[in-house]
C-alpha cells in the first residue's frame, strides 16, 4: 500500500491554531483503506505553540507570514513545510491530503507549495 501525507488535525488531535481539531474520521476511513497515511501538523513541526495567533495566509511561501498580533512567523512555517517535505521522502509519499485554508497545508501554503514544488501530488479535503 503506498503512503501518504494525512493533516494530523483530522484524526481529532487539537494541534490547529485556536487548540482545536476538524476530526474527519469519514475521511480517515475511506483513505486508509488505500494508503497508509503519515500524519503531519508543519506549523507543530516548524514550532509553532498551540494555541497560537491565527496567521492569515495572504502570500505564497517564498514570502513572509504575519500572526494577527502582526509577529514574523515565516521562519516556522518555512521549517514545518521543509520537514513535512523530509518526511515525505523518507515515507516515500507522492500524495498529501492536508487541510485546506491553512497558511500551511492548503495547496497555495507554505506546505501546500513546497511538496508541488517536489512532485507531490497534494488534495485539499
Amino acid at each position: 500500500m503506498e503512503n501518504a501525507l494525512f493533516s494530523m488535525c483530522f484524526l481529532g488531535v487539537p494541534c490547529r491554531y485556536h487548540g482545536k481539531s476538524v476530526p474527519s474520521p469519514a475521511k480517515f476511513a475511506k483513505l486508509s483503506k488505500l494508503y497508509n497515511l503519515i500524519p503531519i501538523c508543519p506549523e507543530q513541526l516548524g514550532g509553532l505553540p498551540t494555541p497560537r495567533p491565527a496567521a492569515p495566509l495572504k502570500g505564497k511561501r517564498g514570502s513572509k507570514i504575519k500572526n494577527v498580533k502582526n509577529q514574523d512567523v515565516s521562519k516556522h512555517f518555512i521549517t514545518g513545510a521543509e520537514i513535512a517535505l523530509q518526511i515525505a521522502r523518507i515515507y516515500g509519499c507522492k500524495k498529501a491530503f492536508l487541510c485546506k485554508s491553512s497558511p500551511s497545508c492548503d495547496i497555495t501554503g507554505f506546505t501546500g507549495e513546497l511538496l508541488r514544488e517536489a512532485g507531490i501530488e497534494v488534495i485539499n479535503l
